[in-house]
């Protein structure tokens, strides 16, 4: 099984993190900066972590944004 997660980025990030052999375009979607990670037993959950929340900060409501920088 292969497992994936896509994120919104944008295209600028999008294209940095391509280069990235763990990445790739996300199917259907990546016309509107969207990549997904390859998971495997190597995947760097800090990392992962990050690239979430990075994600969100691209979707979120300001008042969704106030909540995430009161997160630890």
């Amino acid at each position: 099984m292969n497992l994936s997660l896509g994120l919104k980025v944008g295209f600028d990030r999008q294209d940095e993190l391509l280069k990235d052999a763990r990445f790739f375009p996300t199917p259907y979607a990546a016309h509107q900066g969207w990549v997904s990670l390859r998971i495997d037993g190597k995947t760097d959950w800090n990392e992962v972590k990050g690239l979430l929340r990075e994600a969100y900060r691209q979707v979120a409501l300001k008042r969704m944004l106030k909540a995430l920088a009161e997160i630890p």
